[in-house]
């Protein structure tokens, strides 16, 4: 999950004129995974920490299983 917070990073810390084309053409790599999303809508959602903050506090639990993370995964990716 941490990957496409740090690819966003690359991606848009760039020159003005270079930061949408490369943002689309990330999506386009990823547009399989979320095909109901726009490349607008996907670089917000990765530039979201919240899914990773989410996965952490529960890693603080000792109730915390692998089935678990996998559920909070699943539910915050691809949408965050």
């Amino acid at each position: 999950m941490a990957v496409y917070y740090c690819d966003l990073q690359v991606y848009k810390h760039v020159q003005v004129q270079e930061g949408l084309p490369r943002l689309k053409a990330w999506f386009e790599g990823h547009r399989h995974q979320v095909s109901q999303i726009q490349w607008y809508e996907f670089s917000a959602s990765t530039g979201s920490t919240l899914g990773i903050f989410c996965l952490v506090a529960y890693a603080f639990s000792p109730d915390c299983s692998e089935e678990l993370t996998t559920k909070v995964k699943n539910s915050y990716f691809p949408w965050f």
